[in-house]
């Protein structure tokens, strides 16, 4: 009788994709890719394309493959924990220096525009690293930001969404009389602003 000797198929290989937060895995021809979500032995799927980290609702934490061929032995499941998302970067205005300050964690990098377009974790003709200090709500020739979008870089993590924080809204220069008696009035106040005089 006849022993036919089955090789084993090698482990999978993959990666996970940055920009579009998916798993992407190395396939190779005639293997089919048995996969597992967060571990759950009873959720098993084929590998037919990238898979989205996130439906809207459940978020992938790892995803632990098997490759799967005829006459051969199954590959050894390997297992690829999924980065976290860089938590939303936050910060102030500071009306006195006129700067936009970020609140900067340990072990991040953040990026900014101020053209409005999306920012990403590197250097761009648009993208610029922030290096603490505040961003100035000014151009250089002196019209005012109108767009500041953030994005925040941990190491080992996937970038954070984007946060908009706008940008400077420039008050109208007030008018202001005299009236009988030398009191000072504004003339029609913008509601919600005060004004202070010297």
């Amino acid at each position: 009788e006849q022993l036919h000797h089955f090789a084993s198929l090698t482990a999978a290989d993959g990666h996970y994709d940055e920009t579009e937060r998916t798993f992407v895995l190395h396939t190779l021809p005639g293997v089919s890719y048995a996969l597992r979500f967060n571990d759950d032995a009873a959720d098993s799927h084929l590998y037919s394309a990238p898979i989205p980290l996130c439906d809207g609702e459940t978020m992938i934490e790892q995803i632990t493959v098997t490759p799967v061929a005829r006459c051969k032995f199954r590959g050894e499941p390997r297992t690829f924990p999924a980065p976290k998302v860089t938590p939303v970067p936050s910060g102030h205005f500071d009306v006195v220096s006129r700067k936009y300050t970020i609140h900067m964690a340990d072990e991040t990098e953040y990026w900014y525009t101020l053209d409005g377009s999306d920012p990403v974790a590197q250097s761009t003709p648009s993208s610029r690293k922030y290096s603490g200090g505040g961003i100035h709500l000014y151009h250089e020739d002196g019209s005012p930001v109108t767009s500041i979008r953030l994005v925040a870089k941990k190491a080992a993590h996937f970038t954070s969404d984007v946060l908009d924080v706008g940008g400077v809204e420039v008050l109208p220069a007030p008018q202001a009389k005299l009236l009988d008696g030398g009191k000072l009035t504004v003339v029609d106040p913008a509601p919600g602003v005060e004004y202070r005089y010297s």
